[in-house]
């Protein structure tokens, strides 16, 4: 035990833990220093707007900013990206689908993407060598270790898809109410920009992201001289079908005069029953996706429940 505890001793001072643990410090050290510049806390700001009792279309939760905190990182990292024919602008619409529409948010992703590497090489470098040991030669493991911190540095690209996957998810459960808010709106006699206003309002809290992609909408629709290309730009950003279609139906109403309300209501309905139709599609290919699971699992403790009293038996005859 204590030749073990010596041993232990004399690795943990050895130049690779050194190695890791310079390595993390650094890596704190940079996140500490930029992250609150690039992320201020508003968690203070939105409560005291509350107990202030200011009207809720003041109170934004999280307004889609385009000002960058810092413009001169934000364009060395735009030249660099360039180089490596990196287009910051396609990035930054990924990252405004995933529901972070600050300008910085694209320095954050490139830093993490330089970060990790440096990182993940000698953690996992050090984890391969404290499990495997003398199992695996020298080279191999820092073969491994490459291979992961070359995962590393994709890891954020493939964060930035799961919540852009998980984003669109929340929007089409809440499409549907969101349209037959704004026929109300409508039906009411309230125009479009009105009506749009009204429904970001009202869902702030249950659809927070269909109130921040109609409150830009909104915004865009006042300032910007072509109205179509206002709503042309609510479908880019959340580039999916039922939003598409209703913006065409915007478009078209704007353009030759047509009624919202009997539109809007067949494509809340229509949403409804596509969203019908993909938990139909999940329930039906259900049975076979459970085949290989039940295969490799479920009957092999089935038999061995069935067939262990009879082999028990046997084994006992003389």
């Amino acid at each position: 035990m204590s030749e073990a505890l010596n041993d232990l001793a004399g690795w943990a001072q050895g130049p690779l833990v050194l190695l890791v643990l310079s390595a993390v410090a650094l890596g704190a050290l940079l996140l500490a220093l930029l992250w609150g510049l690039i992320y201020p806390d508003t968690t203070e700001r939105r409560v005291r707007g509350i107990m202030q009792n200011r009207p809720l279309a003041e109170e934004r939760g999280r307004p889609p900013t385009t000002k960058s905190r810092l413009p001169q990182l934000d364009r060395r990292i735009e030249a660099f990206g360039k180089r490596f024919n990196w287009n910051p602008e396609h990035q930054r619409l990924l990252l405004r689908r995933a529901g972070y529409p600050q300008r910085d948010a694209y320095v954050v992703v490139l830093m993490f993407k330089a970060v990790a590497p440096l990182l993940a090489l000698p953690l996992a470098w050090l984890y391969l060598d404290l499990i495997l040991g003398d199992a695996w030669h020298g080279l191999l493991v820092f073969l491994a270790s490459l291979l992961l911190a070359i995962a590393a540095f994709w890891a954020p690209d493939l964060y930035v898809r799961n919540m852009i996957l998980r984003r669109r998810e929340r929007i089409r459960r809440t499409w549907p109410y969101a349209l037959d808010l704004i026929q109300l709106c409508v039906n009411a006699g309230m125009g479009l920009e009105p009506a749009l206003a009204k429904v970001a309002r009202e869902t702030r809290v249950l659809a927070p992201d269909i109130s921040d992609e109609l409150n830009l909408t909104v915004s865009e629709l006042m300032y910007l001289q072509n109205r179509r290309a206002a709503l042309e730009r609510l479908a880019h950003r959340v580039d999916m079908a039922p939003v598409r279609e209703a913006i065409m139906v915007f478009i078209q109403s704007e353009r030759y005069g047509m009624a919202l309300g009997d539109t809007l209501q067949g494509l809340a309905e229509e949403s409804r029953r596509q969203r019908l139709v993909e938990a139909e599609k999940k329930a039906a290919s259900l049975p076979p996706k459970l085949t290989v699971p039940m295969i490799l699992f479920f009957l092999p403790a089935l038999f061995v429940v069935i067939l262990s009293p009879a082999l028990i038996r046997v084994f006992e005859l003389p």
